[in-house]
């Protein structure tokens, strides 16, 4: 089951927010049961200048395990953004793993875990044709 809602809080919030249940049997090994995220964007202006945007997310994954593996357990992770954007260009700034937590994304059953994405941040310039 997934379920999705997405809408404008006031004019210059908008939120989108998900979560994803799935009932895991043998076949389904190495997958959360449980998926939920939420994001919001505000736009704001500086000196009068409109075009700025901020974001911030949060994303969790239940606890899993794969056969006989250790459980791999629950995460939170938050991410973020900035950006500036005209009607022909976006700069803009992403992190993942905004605070750089450090957790194990997968264990399988043959005895190898591994470590999660460590934080990333990209830069970014777009020109919009």
């Amino acid at each position: 089951m997934e379920l999705e809602a997405k809408g404008r809080v006031t004019r210059n919030l908008d939120v989108i927010a998900n979560c994803t249940y799935t009932d895991v049997d043998s076949v389904l090994e190495q997958l959360p049961k449980n998926l939920a995220s939420v994001w919001g964007t505000w736009r704001f202006s500086i000196g009068g200048v409109d075009g700025f945007s901020a974001g911030l997310g949060v994303r969790y994954a239940s606890a899993f395990t794969d056969g006989f593996a250790p459980e791999t357990p629950a995460v939170t992770l938050a991410d973020g953004l900035l950006a500036y954007d005209t009607r022909d260009w976006r700069v803009a700034l992403n992190a993942t793993n905004l605070f750089d937590k450090t957790y194990v994304s997968t264990c399988l059953s043959r005895g190898d875990c591994w470590w999660g994405a460590r934080r990333s941040v990209v830069a970014s310039v777009t020109y919009r044709f």
